[in-house]
């Protein structure tokens, strides 16, 4: 983008900084202004997939939380019945 603004590169400077100034933008062209747009537009989109993808890997992590959950609750069980079972043998004898 600093290359489309090669006459203002304070601009170019400030558009990746975020810091325009009212006044930069007035002193703009249409043109310089269309570019800023489209910038802004690809930015969104392209935060937008990643955020997308982000939610997907966290949405896979809570799932295999949720099974590992499932697991331990399992195991607890088994092993609770198993002391129990031994428990028992061991009195009846």
């Amino acid at each position: 983008m600093a290359d489309l603004l090669p006459h203002m590169p304070h601009i170019s400077e400030c558009l990746m900084k975020r810091s325009l100034k009212p006044t930069d933008l007035r002193d703009m062209t249409l043109g310089q202004l269309q570019v800023i747009v489209n910038d802004l537009h690809s930015q969104i989109e392209s935060l937008n997939e990643e955020l997308v993808q982000l939610l997907l890997i966290r949405d896979e992590l809570h799932m295999e939380q949720d099974a590992m959950l499932v697991d331990i609750e399992d195991l607890t069980r088994h092993a609770e019945s198993q002391q129990k079972h031994l428990a028992e043998r061991t009195l009846s004898k």
